[in-house]
């Protein structure tokens, strides 16, 4: 599986470009203002809010056993 497939549907936090031809710029634009202010961009953030919820509990709870060693 690639990046790709991760960011975009597996964790539901990013747009997939068209890699199989030279990007032109007016694409990339399109994809940022799509994150930024399209219909998805606000599920996108509540989503990446969630993982970076998940990322902090997770490493809270390493740090936690790693300073009771």
């Amino acid at each position: 599986m690639s990046n790709c497939r991760y960011t975009c549907t597996e964790w539901g936090v990013g747009k997939e470009i068209n890699g199989d031809e030279d990007v032109k710029r007016n694409e990339v634009e399109k994809l940022v203002r799509e994150l930024m202010e399209g219909q998805k961009s606000e599920k996108m953030r509540n989503k990446a809010m969630e993982w970076k919820k998940l990322a902090d509990e997770a490493t809270a709870r390493r740090l936690q056993i790693w300073k009771s060693c």
